[in-house]
C-alpha cells in the first residue's frame, strides 16, 4: 500500500471529498476568501515526506514593483503561523504548504495539516489584498 493509499483511507474516514490521480489527491474547499480553493496532497519520490499544497498564483504574475513587499509579508507570516510555510516554488508558484515526514499519520493529524493549509491560504489572500492590486 502506498503512502497516498494510506492518506486516501484517512480522507475517507474523515468524510472529506477528493479526486485521485495516480500520485496525488486533490481536495476543494470553500473558505472565507475562496469560492474554490484547491489543495493537493503529494509525496516525494520515496514517499518519506508528505506535502499538502495550495497554489495561490505565479510569482511572475505579481507586479514587479510589489514583489519585494509581497515576499516580505509572506516571510513574516511564515514566522507567525505554526505548521505552514508561505513559499515560492521552483516553478515560481506562490504556495501555502504543510509538510511532514510522519508516514503514519492519524486522522486527527491529517485533518490538522489540511486545516492549517486552508487557513494559510486565506492568510495569503489577505496579505495580497492588503497590498492592493498585486497582479501584473
Amino acid at each position: 500500500m502506498s503512502a497516498i493509499d494510506d492518506i486516501q483511507k484517512i480522507l475517507d474516514e474523515l468524510g472529506l471529498h477528493y479526486t485521485r490521480s495516480e500520485d496525488a489527491l486533490d481536495l476543494r474547499w470553500k473558505t472565507e476568501c475562496y469560492e474554490d480553493l484547491r489543495l493537493r496532497i503529494v509525496t516525494n519520490e520515496d514517499a518519506s515526506w508528505l506535502y499538502i499544497i495550495a497554489r495561490f498564483t505565479s510569482f511572475l504574475d505579481v507586479q514587479e514593483s510589489m514583489r519585494l513587499d509581497f515576499a516580505l509579508e509572506m516571510l513574516k507570516a511564515s514566522w507567525l503561523y505554526n505548521g505552514i510555510k508561505f513559499a515560492i516554488s521552483s516553478e515560481n508558484d506562490v504556495v501555502v504548504v504543510s509538510q511532514t515526514n510522519d508516514t503514519e499519520l492519524t486522522s486527527e493529524e491529517l485533518n490538522t495539516l489540511v486545516n492549517n493549509v486552508v487557513h494559510g491560504a486565506d492568510v495569503l489572500w489577505q496579505i495580497a489584498n492588503s497590498l492592493g492590486d498585486t497582479t501584473a
